[in-house]
C-alpha cells in the first residue's frame, strides 16, 4: 500500500482531578502549541462502547509524526497537571480515502460576538455522553491559527503589560452512526437521536439573535482524514463575548469554553499530598513499581533498600487489588538480591498460594515433619517460661491471672526435672491442679477450670496440634530456613485458635533461637497475609469484657515480638484487607507502609486530608501509596508485573495425602476420596 502521509493520534486517558482551579485560570486546550498555521483536529466519541478523546495531526514521515505526537502530549501535560495520554501513529494510504461517512453534519456557529455566557460546547458533549448509550456520535473539531492581537493592560499604578488575544479558524462536524434496537419502535429511536443532536446547538446565539444550526456537511470523509481544504472559507472564532452587565465586549473570557469539564468520563489523576520521591536507592534494592508524578504514571522505577525491610512492612488493600502478587514479588526479589535471606510464608486463609512463592519446603497440617516445639529452652529459663506462658495464655483467650499460674507451672517443671511437660495440654492440666491446691473464689475457680477443660484442652488434645507443638529438637525446616531456604507453612485448615497458637509458637521459636545482632542487616523474612486471622481486636471494647482483656494482652505480646524481630535481622511483612479491625500496633509499628485501595475508616489514620482519603479509597488495582518512614519518602506506584510458576518444588515435604480408609493417593486440595468416598 502506498503511504500518502502519517497520522499521529494522541489519546487522552487521564485528566486532572481538580478541574475547577484550572477552569478559573482560563486554561484551554484549543491553542497553537507549535506556533505555525498547521491544522489541528480532535474527536470526541460517545456511544455504547464508552467515551474517548483523541487529538490528530498529519505529517509526511513516521518519525515526524511520533515526534509531533509526543510534543503535543507534553504540551497538554504542561497545561493540565495530571493529564496523561498515549501516542500512536497510523499510515494513511489511498484505501483509507475511499471510506465514507453517510451521516455527517456540520455545526454552523453564527458570526461573533456571542451573547449570554460562554458557549459550553464541550460540556454539552459530556452531558450527551451521559445521556446517549444507544447510538455512536462523534464530534470533530478542527482549528487553525488565524491571527492575534496585542493589548496593553495596566497591571498596577506604574506598569503595564501586553496581553495577547488569539483568533482561530474553526469547524465542527458531527458524525452519527445509528444503532437501532429491535424492542423499541424505530420512529422513537430516530426522534431520540435527533433530539440529542438538537441539544448540541441549544442556547448558542449572537448579538443579532442568530442561532447555531446543524447542516449537512459540504465536505467528505476524505477531507476529515486529510484535514485539507477545510478552511477555504473564512470562519473564525472571536475570543470576546458580550457582557450584558457592562454593555461592552470583554476579552477576559473566551467565547467558547474549550476547558475540560469535571464530568468528562475519563480516569482522574490522584495526586499525593506532600509527594517526596527522595534520592535514588543504592543496591541491594527491591523494585516496587513505576512512580506516579503529580498523578501521572511515569517510567521512573521506585525501589526500597533491601536492609530497610528490617523496620517491617505493613500492606493494606481490599480483596482483588493486587496485594498477594505484590507480596510474592517482594519475596522473589528478596531472594534474588539476598540469597542468604530465609523467607518464611505463613498462609492463614487462602488455599493454593504455594506457587506464588516457589518454596523449597512446604508444610501442611498432616505432615509429620511439621513441628513447632511450644517451648525452646534458653539461658534465662525464668524469662523463657514467662514468654511462653504469655503467648499460650493470650493465644488461647484465657484471663491474665492464668498467666502467672502457667508461668509457675512451667518454671517448677524446669527446676525439678530440667524441662517442662511434653505437650502444652499437660501444662494446662497442671494449671488446673494448681488451682485445686491454691483455690481462688469458687466461682472464679470454676469459670477458669471450665474454660481450660472445654476450650483449651479440647484444642491442644487434637492429634495434629499435639504433633506440631510437642517438645523436641529444633525442626529441620527451621534449620533450613535459617540457612536461607524458602519455607511455606499452610495453616488454612486449622481453626482460628489453632492458627493463633501455632503462629505465636513460631514467633517464640524465632525469638528464642535467633541471636540479637544489633545491626541493620536483613537476615530473615516472615510473611503473614490475612493478619486478622490471628491479630484481630474485639468488636466491642470494654475493660469488663474477658475477651477484650485477653486480646489486649495478646496485642502486647505481639508488639514485644515485633520489636524483638528487628534486633535479630527479621523483617515481618503483614497484610490485611480491613486494617481497622486489627491491633493498632500491626499497622502503626512498621515503618514501611504500602496502601492499596482500602477501607475509608482506616485511611483516616493514613491521611488528614479528606481529598487524599477519597483518592486512596478509589485507587485503581495495583496502584498503591508508599509511606517509607525509614527515608521520609511518600509517593505512589503502579506495581510491577509478576508471574509465577504453576509447578512448585515440594522438596523437604512430600505434600502427598492418602485416604485414611482405603489408602488411595488423593488429589491436591480434594475434599473427599474419589475411590471410597471418605470425606477428608
Amino acid at each position: 500500500m502506498e503511504i500518502l502521509f502519517w497520522k499521529v493520534i494522541v489519546e487522552i486517558i487521564q485528566i486532572p482531578n481538580d478541574l475547577n482551579e484550572i477552569f478559573n485560570n482560563g486554561t484551554s486546550w484549543l491553542s497553537n502549541p507549535f506556533g505555525d498555521h498547521r491544522v489541528y483536529g480532535t474527536k470526541f466519541s460517545i456511544g455504547a462502547d464508552g467515551f474517548s478523546w483523541k487529538f490528530y495531526m498529519n505529517i509526511n514521515t513516521e518519525e515526524g509524526a511520533r515526534r509531533m505526537g509526543y510534543g503535543l502530549l507534553s504540551y497538554l501535560k504542561e497545561l493540565y497537571s495530571g493529564l496523561d495520554g498515549t501516542v500512536k501513529v497510523k499510515q494513511i494510504g489511498s484505501i483509507h480515502l475511499k471510506k465514507e461517512k453517510p451521516y455527517l453534519s456540520e455545526l454552523i456557529l453564527p458570526s461573533p460576538p456571542y451573547i449570554n455566557n460562554q458557549i459550553p460546547l464541550i460540556q454539552k458533549i459530556m452531558n450527551l455522553a451521559e445521556s446517549n448509550n444507544s447510538h455512536e456520535i462523534r464530534v470533530y473539531i478542527f482549528w487553525q491559527f488565524k491571527d492575534h492581537e496585542a493589548t496593553s493592560v495596566l497591571r498596577d499604578n506604574t506598569k503595564s503589560i501586553f496581553r495577547y488575544d488569539f483568533y482561530y479558524k474553526i469547524r465542527i462536524f458531527i458524525e452519527v452512526r445509528p444503532l437501532f434496537r429491535q424492542d423499541i419502535k424505530r420512529d422513537e429511536q430516530v426522534a431520540e437521536l435527533l433530539g440529542y443532536l438538537d441539544y448540541l446547538i441549544t442556547d448558542i446565539k449572537n448579538m443579532k439573535g442568530n442561532c447555531a444550526v446543524l447542516k449537512k456537511a459540504d465536505v467528505s470523509a476524505k477531507h476529515l482524514l486529510t484535514m485539507e481544504n477545510l478552511f477555504n472559507k473564512s470562519i473564525s472564532i472571536d475570543t470576546s463575548i458580550y457582557d450584558s452587565d457592562t454593555k461592552s465586549f470583554s476579552k477576559k473570557i473566551k467565547a467558547i469554553d474549550f476547558s475540560i469539564p469535571p464530568n468528562m468520563p475519563l480516569d482522574k489523576a490522584y495526586t499525593v499530598h506532600n509527594e517526596n520521591l527522595g534520592v535514588p536507592v543504592t543496591p541491594p534494592k527491591i523494585l516496587l513499581g513505576n512512580a506516579y508524578r503529580q498523578g501521572v504514571l511515569t517510567k521512573t522505577k521506585m525501589y526500597l533498600h533491601l536492609h530497610d525491610l528490617i523496620h517491617h512492612v505493613f500492606i493494606s488493600g481490599l480483596s482483588g487489588v493486587g496485594k498477594s502478587r505484590f507480596i510474592a514479588s517482594l519475596a522473589n526479589q528478596i531472594k534474588n538480591q539476598g540469597a542468604h535471606v530465609g523467607i518464611l510464608v505463613i498462609n492463614l486463609v487462602k488455599k493454593g498460594e504455594e506457587g506464588l512463592y516457589n518454596p523449597d519446603i512446604i508444610l501442611r497440617k498432616r505432615d509429620l515433619e511439621f513441628r513447632v516445639p511450644y517451648f525452646i529452652p534458653d539461658k534465662d529459663i525464668e524469662v523463657i517460661c514467662k514468654q511462653v506462658a504469655a503467648y499460650l495464655v493470650s493465644s488461647l483467650g484465657l484471663k491474665n491471672v492464668v498467666l502467672s499460674i502457667t508461668k509457675n507451672v512451667l518454671y517448677d517443671d524446669c527446676i525439678k526435672i530440667g524441662f517442662p511437660k511434653q505437650h502444652p495440654e499437660e501444662v494446662f492440666m497442671g494449671v488446673i491442679e494448681w488451682l485445686k491446691m491454691n483455690p481462688y473464689h469458687p466461682k472464679f475457680n470454676t469459670n477458669i477450670t471450665r474454660a481450660i477443660e472445654n476450650r483449651v484442652i479440647s484444642l491442644l488434645s487434637s492429634p495434629f496440634i499435639k504433633n506440631i507443638l510437642k517438645l523436641g529438637p529444633v525442626p529441620n525446616w527451621f534449620i533450613e530456613w535459617k540457612k536461607g531456604k524458602n519455607v511455606y507453612i499452610d495453616l488454612s485448615n486449622f481453626t482460628e485458635d489453632g492458627k493463633r497458637i501455632i503462629t505465636h509458637a513460631i514467633f517464640q521459636m524465632v525469638r528464642t533461637l535467633l541471636p540479637e545482632l544489633r545491626t541493620n542487616e536483613l537476615k530473615y523474612v516472615i510473611i503473614l497475609d490475612e493478619a486478622h486471622e490471628i491479630l484481630e481486636k474485639t468488636k466491642h471494647q470494654s475493660i469488663d469484657d474477658d475477651e477484650t482483656v485477653t486480646r489486649h494482652y495478646l496485642e502486647i505480646v505481639f508488639e514485644k515480638v515485633l520489636r524483638a524481630f528487628r534486633s535479630r535481622g527479621v523483617c515481618l511483612v503483614l497484610a490485611d484487607h480491613l486494617p481497622n479491625n486489627l491491633f493498632e500496633g500491626v499497622y502503626k509499628l512498621p515503618s514501611i507502609k504500602v496502601i492499596f485501595r482500602s477501607d475509608k475508616d482506616f485511611l483516616q489514620y493514613i491521611s488528614n486530608f479528606p481529598e487524599e482519603q477519597d483518592d486512596l479509597a478509589n485507587q485503581k488495582n495495583r496502584r498503591a501509596l508508599i509511606l517509607d518512614g525509614v527515608n521520609a519518602r511518600k509517593f505512589a506506584i503502579h506495581t510491577i508485573d509478576y508471574s509465577y510458576q504453576e509447578q512448585i518444588n515440594e522438596s523437604g515435604s512430600s505434600g502427598e495425602m492418602y485416604c485414611s480408609n482405603c489408602k488411595e493417593l488423593l488429589e491436591m486440595s480434594t475434599k473427599f476420596c474419589h475411590k471410597c468416598g471418605t470425606i477428608i
